[in-house]
């Protein structure tokens, strides 16, 4: 079976398409989980420790309880 060039350059374009999108997929991926990760961190944070840093609760809380996929 013959190959046009252009088939076989449209393969590498698939192909290069596809990568793009499992990166982006595995970058989303990564954020979210980031998020999650620091957020329950945040949530456990003492007076103390918002104290140290300039914050009160009520400063932290609306980022505590946004949803993963929210900035």
């Amino acid at each position: 079976m013959w190959y046009s060039r252009e088939a076989a350059d449209q393969g590498v374009d698939d192909k290069s398409s596809w990568l793009g999108l499992v990166k982006q997929v595995s970058d989303t991926l990564h954020t979210w989980r980031d998020r999650v990760r620091r957020r329950r961190e945040l949530a456990q944070w003492t007076d103390r420790d918002l104290h140290d840093v300039g914050l009160s609760w009520s400063d932290i809380a609306l980022e505590v309880t946004k949803p993963f996929w929210r900035a």
